[in-house]
């Protein structure tokens, strides 16, 4: 009996345990094996890289090429994100890894290797707290500032966070989520 691949794919999410955790991508698999494309429809926040901008939906991260003016696919689970639900993209120009908050963790991106790094936020400390705002200073650092106004201090390497005492010169800081300087330069 041949079973259709749509009822295979329906028991496999249906018995996802919501629990188990994803450390990263699958290094089994090449960055575009899987491609999961989910529900788009609530933006939080749009930022721009420097070949795409970047949506941050409930359905994953979209990404628009403003060169070749096409959409490419979206990151998401599948790709090796803790989860969909996307509220914060920053790409630090000084290292090249793409940043991203979601409801659960904070995930990089190496733009080496294109697989991507999770550290739970609750690994960082954060149970009744969300992550607002991720920033990069010139000195390769990364920097995370929560609801609960602490902030967060990275090697810009890793996920690896520590508190900053003293948060030292945060006005240096190019930030992207609530603590951004609202800006119109978007790509033509």
């Amino acid at each position: 009996m041949k079973i259709p691949m749509s009822i295979l794919l329906m028991v496999a999410l249906a018995s996802a345990d919501p629990e188990i955790r994803i450390s990263g991508s699958n290094r089994d698999y090449q960055p575009e094996d899987w491609i999961t494309f989910c529900s788009t429809r609530f933006v939080r926040n749009v930022s721009v890289g420097r070949e795409y901008v970047y949506y941050c939906t409930s359905g994953g991260l979209c990404r628009y090429n403003f060169y070749s003016n096409q959409w490419d696919f979206p990151y998401t689970v599948s790709n090796g994100l803790a989860d969909n639900d996307v509220y914060i993209a920053a790409l630090d120009v000084n290292t090249g890894y793409l940043w991203v908050v979601t409801q659960q963790a904070i995930s990089y991106l190496d733009p080496a290797s294109r697989y991507w790094t999770n550290t739970y936020l609750d690994e960082l400390g954060l149970f009744s707290e969300r992550i607002t705002a991720i920033g990069f200073s010139a000195d390769r650092k990364v920097y995370a500032a929560t609801s609960g106004q602490k902030i967060l201090v990275s090697d810009g390497f890793s996920s690896f966070f520590s508190s900053a005492y003293p948060p030292g010169n945060l006005d240096e800081v190019i930030w992207y989520g609530e603590r951004a300087r609202n800006s119109s330069e978007i790509p033509a």
